[in-house]
């Protein structure tokens, strides 16, 4: 598993930070149609917990294996892991939207496991606005070095990286230093949602009054997409 993973600017296309999918495949498709996403030059970076609570969870997993799709880890992500391993309960997991695992043989929960092992805890990504910096859940201290860093020998800083709310619960302002920009999921918020220097875009993807936050890292703003799961297309 990588601590980081870092991107240059993209000098071809464009980049696009996406919120929390959650298996829910028909609205992030939907997403890059609107967005006039060009897989040959564009990119995408994920928030993390690519899957659960939607339907499309193994096509979710997918994307990974696309040279234009990146994501941090999120807790579903390590609930799921977990889960394989006996660490977790799963009727906990179950309780938290991954009952899909039933439903799937040994052997593509194998594959599963091995490539969202592989997910970083954080990404840094290089743009013409600066350098931002991608987590799925909380950034534990005021210092991005210094979260960087801990995150190699603190197990507190993982568990505030892949499962912590601080910031966005106790409405934290303060700015992060070091960083441009911090973009963050995990948290379901109404629309987008600043405070200080980091972003929260989980827009509540598979809500029915919810769906997915594209940010256009070129124009600096966000693009939203209804939830369309209950659409009757699917297409591959």
């Amino acid at each position: 598993m990588n601590i980081v993973q870092r991107f240059g600017i993209n000098e071809k296309g464009k980049d696009y930070i996406v919120g929390d999918i959650h298996g829910c495949m028909k609205t992030f498709k939907r997403g890059l149609i609107e967005i006039g996403f060009n897989k040959a030059v564009d990119r995408v970076f994920a928030l993390g917990d690519l899957i659960d609570r939607g339907s499309y969870n193994i096509e979710a997993v997918q994307l990974l294996s696309n040279d234009w799709f990146f994501s941090v880890m999120g807790n579903h992500e390590d609930m799921f892991m977990q889960t394989l391993t006996g660490e977790l309960d799963k009727g906990n997991y179950f309780y938290n939207g991954g009952s899909w695992i039933e439903d799937e043989d040994e052997l593509t929960l194998r594959a599963v496991y091995h490539m969202l092992d592989r997910l970083p805890f954080v990404i840094e990504l290089d743009t013409i606005h600066g350098k931002y910096g991608l987590v799925h859940g909380d950034v534990n201290s005021t210092y991005w070095d210094v979260f960087i860093r801990e995150l190699e020998t603190k197990a507190n800083a993982i568990d505030a990286a892949i499962w912590g709310r601080g910031r966005i619960t106790r409405l934290i302002s303060t700015t992060i230093s070091g960083i441009d920009k911090v973009f963050l999921g995990h948290t379901i918020v109404e629309v987008p949602t600043k405070l200080g220097n980091t972003y929260y875009i989980d827009t509540g993807s598979f809500l029915n009054n919810g769906g997915i936050t594209f940010w256009d890292v070129k124009e600096d703003r966000f693009h939203y997409v209804g939830n369309r799961e209950h659409e009757s297309d699917y297409a591959d």
